[in-house]
């Protein structure tokens, strides 16, 4: 995993950060695993670094483009980060651990941890989107 120090801005800090992996086929599978950091400023994914060389690209969005972070109805790990600008939503899957089969229960409560957490730093603190059991 990359230093912090290499991504975090000038008076920004992590304040929370998950398991994720950038889903494909539709979300039910995970294609490179890494990191999402909720900081004081926004959301970051960093990729996880195997033979010095990162799998997948990180992306950052700044709370204040993020409309909301919604769960997937269908599947228990997959979240998406709905922005203002660019484009269409940002999706990741959120294990409970780095070894955490897609199908278990506990990812489910990570993400909407993740959800949760995420919403209630955007600018006005949107409502936590979670679904119905």
């Amino acid at each position: 995993m990359s230093d912090q120090r290499a991504w975090l801005g000038p008076d920004e800090v992590a304040v929370f950060d998950w398991v994720a992996a950038v889903p494909f086929g539709r979300g039910w599978g995970a294609k490179y695993g890494g990191r999402l950091f909720l900081t004081s400023r926004r959301v970051v994914w960093i990729p996880r670094e195997v033979d010095d060389a990162a799998s997948g690209e990180p992306f950052s969005v700044d709370l204040a483009n993020i409309v909301r972070v919604e769960p997937d109805a269908r599947r228990k790990a997959l979240l998406h980060i709905v922005t203002r600008v660019g484009g269409g939503p940002k999706s990741l899957l959120i294990g409970a651990g780095g070894f955490s089969p897609l199908w278990s229960k506990k990812n489910r409560v990570a993400r909407d941890a993740a959800v949760a957490r995420i919403n209630q730093a955007l600018p006005g603190g949107a409502e936590s989107v979670v679904e119905p059991r």
